[in-house]
């Protein structure tokens, strides 16, 4: 087995590479927001190649080849008919508030509960 020695480090946040490349690719994407890949068909952009070919499949070739067996749901990706076989046929909802015990099954809808229910809103001036 080869250990790569990570020698190319980022000025910006510390984070090593083992080929110049990499640090290169790392740079232009994430500090300086470069998004070279653009659609053809929209106006999105994509700093890598393969979120412009997901993009390109799912938004306008609309597939969806991951399906659900119970009710014919279908998805893009694996992770989202996952969840949905979470939220929907298995009723998991491990996102609990620690203020009131709401359960939710998104993350997302627990933070729209806390910000919604319990945090104080400044007057509008």
């Amino acid at each position: 087995v080869h250990l790569r020695q990570k020698s190319f480090k980022c000025l910006k946040c510390d984070l090593c590479f083992s080929q110049k490349v990499g640090l290169s690719r790392h740079v232009k994407v994430v500090h300086f927001k470069e998004k070279p890949f653009k659609c053809l068909e929209c106006d999105y952009c994509a700093s890598h190649q393969c979120t412009l070919t997901r993009h390109i499949k799912d938004v306008h070739r609309k597939e969806r080849p991951f399906k659900c067996c119970l009710c014919g749901y279908s998805a893009a990706r694996k992770n989202v008919l996952c969840q949905h076989m979470k939220v929907v046929h298995f009723k998991e909802k491990p996102f609990i508030c620690s203020d009131c015990n709401s359960c939710f099954a998104l993350k997302s809808k627990l933070s729209g509960h806390i910000e919604d229910m319990h945090l104080i809103k400044e007057p509008f001036k």
